[in-house]
Formats: C-alpha cells, sequence, structure tokens
C-alpha cells in the first residue's frame, strides 16, 4: 500500500485520510476498516489496514467528489465507496458484483432491484439516475423511496424512526405503515424478538427504568411526508413511497465500515 498515493486521491476529492496498523476494540478480527472521524481540521477518513494485501484507489469522480477503493482481503477483491453525501463524508460498502469498476457503477450497484426497476419503468435517463430525486425514486442517504400509487395503508405511525441498525442515528418519518415482518424490541443498540424479551423481563433481566421500544424488522416499509435526519436536508414524500434500504448489508466488506450514520 503507498499511503502517499492514496492520499493524493483522497485529496482530488477534497478529503483528508490517516493511516494505521493497529486495530482496536472490536474491530481486532478483522483486516481492514474504515471510519470517518472528528478532528480539528474537520472530517478525516481513518483507515487501519491491519492484514489487507492491497489497498488502492480503481476510480476517482472529482465532480461528485467520490471515489471507489479496492481492498485485498480474505482472498477477495472487496469495494468501497467514499464521497461526499450533502453534509459530511461516507463510506459505503459495495456488493461484489462483476463490472463494478467506476463510481458510477458502484452507485448503481447498491441500489436495490425495486430501485433499479422502478428507474427503468418511468424512464430515467443515465444522466439521472444519481440524481438524490428523479421519477424513478427519491433518495436521502443509504434509504431510497419508491413512489407507489393506490396503496391502501394499514395502521399509520407518526413520526416513526427507520434505522439500518444498531448503533447508527435513525431517519425520522411523518407518517409511515408496515406489512409483514417480524416485532422485536430495542433499547440502547440491542434487539430482542418480543420473546427475547418477555423471557429476560420475567427472569428480572430487564430494568424498569429502561425505555424498550417496539419495532418491526424485515418488514415492507411505506412511507409519506417529511423524512429528516440530523446529517442529510430534509425530503418531503408526495403520496405513498416504498421505503428501501441500499444494498450494502450484501456486500462482504460491510464489517470493514466501523461507524453508522
Amino acid at each position: 500500500m503507498n499511503e502517499a498515493i492514496l492520499s493524493r486521491h483522497f485529496a482530488q476529492i477534497g478529503a483528508d485520510v490517516k493511516f494505521s496498523m493497529q486495530r482496536r476494540g472490536f474491530r481486532q478480527t478483522q483486516s481492514f476498516a474504515i471510519d470517518v472521524e472528528e478532528t480539528k481540521r474537520g472530517e478525516t477518513f481513518a483507515i487501519e489496514v491491519g492484514v489487507a494485501k492491497r489497498v488502492e484507489v480503481v476510480n476517482v469522480d472529482k465532480d461528485r467528489q467520490h471515489l471507489l477503493l479496492m481492498v485485498e482481503q480474505d482472498g477477495r477483491k472487496d469495494k468501497l465507496l467514499c464521497g461526499l453525501d450533502e453534509r459530511g463524508w461516507f463510506a459505503a460498502a459495495v456488493p461484489n458484483k462483476r463490472g463494478v469498476t467506476t463510481v458510477a457503477k458502484a452507485m448503481e450497484a447498491l441500489k436495490p432491484g425495486i430501485v433499479v426497476e422502478s428507474q427503468r419503468k418511468t424512464g430515467v435517463k443515465a444522466k439521472n439516475r444519481h440524481k438524490r430525486n428523479n421519477k424513478g425514486f427519491t433518495r436521502q442517504g443509504e434509504w431510497f423511496f419508491v413512489p407507489v400509487p393506490n396503496v391502501t395503508p394499514n395502521e399509520v405511525f407518526k413520526k416513526e424512526p427507520i434505522s439500518r441498525g444498531a448503533g447508527s442515528k435513525p431517519h425520522t418519518v411523518e407518517e409511515l405503515f408496515r406489512r409483514g415482518g417480524e416485532p422485536v424490541m430495542v433499547y440502547a443498540g440491542t434487539i430482542l424478538t418480543v420473546a427475547q424479551y418477555e423471557r429476560r423481563k420475567a427472569d428480572g433481566m430487564i430494568s424498569k427504568y429502561a425505555a424498550w421500544r417496539p419495532m418491526v424488522r424485515d418488514a415492507e416499509v411505506y412511507c409519506r411526508g417529511r423524512v429528516s435526519h440530523a446529517d442529510h436536508k430534509t425530503i418531503t414524500l408526495d403520496g405513498w413511497h416504498r421505503c428501501l434500504m441500499n444494498t450494502e448489508a450484501e456486500a462482504p466488506a460491510a464489517h470493514s465500515i466501523a461507524f453508522l450514520d
């Protein structure tokens, strides 16, 4: 790994980067980790190389302020998309699909199939496919919202959070309803099934002072109205939209991302 070359590539998109061979805390079993840390100069990418065989930039998009990073580890060549999204820097693991060699192709690979199909059906031109708002979808961070006409809601929740998992900062939706999925109880990054929660409660393992919140995972989620998040501009969804998270969870390198927004 040539740190000087990597630093120049990050500088091309306006980002600072620092490197370390150390692995800390929950990262000890990882061969590579990437984080976005707050410093006196502002946000900077922090890369812990570990035992990765090779780390290099395969494509830079200066206009979009994104780059595509390749990490050779565990017998794989993983891809990570790094760049600026509205108010801050991000890193996203990209599914290991064939032909992902550019920033544009990586952004496309991060779209769920329903999103890709929607932009095809609505005739979104290639130049508009990566805009945050087009005929096929609206995007806020890692969430895509696809318009769904003639949908009939069941129980509608107000100011409901949506989150990609424990430790991430939720996006808040003005109106939301779900179909299917599994009810769970969530508190401070811990997720329990309702049965697990009830057993622990019966055994005295659940504090009465802990504000456990009932939520649903793996459900079809539909949203309408304002969607807000501290790191993103608030968007407004006119009519019901199917809510879908990007495909980062499908990427083998997802464990290398040390932060969740």
